[in-house]
């Protein structure tokens, strides 16, 4: 069951955007995210901040943010089940025509809302329908570009074009999308699984919807501490999880399987050297899981079964060292 929690101007808004904040034990960095959004020079906006389980003192810290602002805010608390499931009940509680997520350490830049609406603005209505999302840029909290720009006619390019261009850009962005297709296309909720690529969701829509990109800043990316809203996933561990295996085993068997899509995403043989090695972790202590997982759709078996006998030999070095 999950617990809501409204400000006590949420019922009189009626906000353009939606600004969704996802988090786990973000108590000392969520108000910084907070006081972005409510120095915004558009203020047709609603703040919905979901807790994904948080074990630290953000609902003090949030419950007090409640009781001071004049923003239209919703606070949900949940139970841990990853970043995905967390981003999924945020979009679905929005009320807005705009979406707009940011991480709970990061900011928007003081503009960012009027930057999105002008883009917005700037494409023409009778091809809107067909965009999903603006995407702008980020730089981090010493004021340096994280990537590089977007090529100045991009969006005079064909989609096919356009969108390899975005591929092979570095660096972080920030997109505002559609709600309204953000609520027909939800991220997979797979059991078992707690964190994996965002790209599983952002591969299958760019198959359908177009993408308008900006070469303005609109999120400024904090680098410090852990980005992933999950309580098995720390990067700043060196040693592996067993969840962190089945959520890699998941995320490959998705993309092998659907190569078609994701193919412009990922590289082959890593992939499948992936796959291969988190199923021999995997596969004496989470047998049901991996045999809910298997290559079913993938057409280059015979590649897989090569990948076995290196990978069986590799498997073992890296259980003694990173698991």
């Amino acid at each position: 069951m999950n617990q809501i929690i409204k400000s006590k101007n949420w019922n009189n808004s009626n906000a353009l955007f939606s600004i969704v904040i996802p988090v786990y034990n973000r108590s000392n960095t969520i108000l910084r995210t907070l006081s972005s959004i409510e120095n915004q020079t558009y203020k047709n906006y609603e703040i919905i901040v979901v807790d994904d389980g948080s074990t630290d003192d953000i609902d003090e810290v949030i419950l007090t943010f409640l009781d001071k602002t004049e923003s239209p805010v919703l606070y949900i608390k949940k139970e841990n089940g990853g970043v995905h499931t967390a981003r999924n009940i945020g979009v679905m509680s929005s009320r807005g025509e705009y979406y707009v997520e940011i991480d709970s350490d990061d900011e928007l830049t003081t503009n960012a809302l009027e930057i999105f609406k002008n883009a917005w603005d700037s494409i023409p209505t009778e091809i809107r329908e067909e965009y999903r999302e603006i995407v702008g840029l980020c730089k981090d909290e010493k004021g340096n570009i994280c990537g590089t720009f977007f090529p100045s006619n991009i969006n005079e390019l064909p989609w096919k074009d356009a969108h390899e261009a975005c591929i092979k850009t570095d660096g972080e962005h920030l997109g505002c999308s559609i709600a309204k297709i953000r609520k027909e296309n939800l991220f997979p909720e797979p059991q078992g699984v707690t964190f994996y690529n965002e790209n599983i969701l952002w591969a299958k829509l760019a198959r359908k919807y177009k993408s308008f990109f900006i070469n303005k800043i609109v999120r400024i990316y904090h680098t410090e501490g852990d980005d992933h809203l999950n309580t098995v996933l720390d990067k700043t561990k060196k040693r592996k999880t067993i969840q962190q295996c089945k959520n890699g085993l998941w995320e490959c068997s998705c993309m092998l399987n659907n190569w078609r899509i994701y193919k412009n995403y990922v590289s082959f043989f890593p992939t499948i050297i992936r796959y291969s090695l988190m199923k021999q972790i995997l596969r004496k202590t989470n047998k049901e899981f991996c045999q809910e997982n298997p290559l079913k759709g993938f057409k280059n078996l015979s590649i897989y079964y090569l990948t076995i006998i290196p990978v069986l030999l590799f498997s073992y070095c890296y259980k003694a060292k990173r698991m």
